[in-house]
């Protein structure tokens, strides 16, 4: 069967259509006959990525950006980036990140999978964990932000040098110095009179000194002499230690004891009222009649002192004395 020439073209222009597109979409990255996944990731900045830059896992490609989407009303997070996995049967733990990083010298850019441990993994149309590496400026920077502390530092300790010496080196600094020097010269000056003084102190004093030395090495000659002698003191010194420590203690104290035994007897006779003395003590009555006694006796003694003729009579051969009125 002969087919006609119209089905012949139109089949020509079909394969031609087919074959345009798969072209296309080869040249744009896209395999239109292998089965892809596709995951997303949202970044903040992704400094240069373009559509179909690779997306590679331990340095292997597998598979390309295929779409970035801008996302407004957004705090942040503003672009969407969609990658095509080739391989349906990859699987991408949830602890994985999706890093933009350089993919050579030129500056061209690629989303590295960085592998997590996690057993668990990302479905197909899940959102990865975004990862920015840094740039070669923002590298730099980070290294040279140390050494540019450092030279602050070092270029404000120069500063402070040079203030310094400045100070010092003026009129009032050079003048302090040359005081200063001046000072230390004649302090030298001092140490050495003292030092000459010191000499002829002891060349002076050299006979004294010599006698000092004798005297201390003849006392010292009379202790080494004496030295059994010091022994012998010190021996008795023990002796008596040891007599007083070996005396009957017990014995002395035994008779302490009985000693204060009596005296309290004493003391509580004299306390009760049966004896002399108790009641001597414990009669106020009595008090007050020997008082009263004893003011009596000191009365009448005072009155036979004033006129002893009326209490006493003088007989002179048997012959008593008529009393005078003077005497009355």
């Amino acid at each position: 069967m002969k087919l006609p020439r119209e089905f012949k073209i139109g089949l020509l222009i079909v394969a031609a259509t087919v074959g345009a597109v798969w072209g296309i979409n080869f040249l744009k990255g896209k395999n239109i006959f292998t089965n892809a996944t596709h995951y997303y990731v949202i970044y903040d900045n992704i400094n240069g990525l373009l559509v179909s830059n690779p997306v590679k896992v331990y340095g292997f490609k597998i598979g390309k950006v295929e779409d970035i989407v801008y996302l407004p009303n957004r705090s942040s997070g503003h672009l969407l980036v969609k990658l095509r996995i080739e391989n349906s049967e990859f699987k991408i733990p949830k602890d994985s990140k999706a890093r933009i990083r350089s993919s050579d010298l030129l500056g061209s850019r690629e989303v590295a999978i960085i592998m997590g441990n996690s057993s668990d993994f990302f479905k197909p149309g899940d959102t990865l964990n975004a990862q920015m590496e840094q740039t070669l400026s923002e590298q730099v920077n980070e290294m040279l932000a140390p050494l540019k502390v450092k030279v602050e530092n070092l270029l404000g300790s120069v500063d402070s040098i040079i203030i310094t010496f400045k100070e010092v080196f003026d009129e009032k600094g050079m003048s302090n110095i040359t005081k200063g020097i001046s000072g230390i010269r004649t302090t030298i000056e001092n140490v050495t009179k003292i030092t000459e003084t010191l000499k002829n102190l002891v060349e002076s004093e050299k006979g004294k000194i010599s006698g000092i030395t004798s005297n201390v090495e003849s006392i010292s000659g009379n202790l080494k002499s004496n030295n059994k002698k010091i022994s012998g003191i010190i021996n008795n010194l023990e002796s008596v230690t040891d007599s007083v420590k070996n005396m009957r203690l017990g014995q002395l104290g035994r008779k302490l004891n009985s000693s204060l035994v009596h005296l309290d007897s004493l003391i509580i006779r004299l306390n009760s009222k049966d004896g002399t003395l108790g009641r001597l003590i414990s009669s106020p009555a009595l008090y007050h009649d020997l008082d009263s006694t004893v003011n009596s006796l000191n009365s009448l003694i005072q009155e036979i002192k004033n006129r002893p003729g009326e209490y006493i009579t003088v007989s002179l051969f048997g012959k008593r004395l008529k009393k005078s009125s003077k005497t009355k």
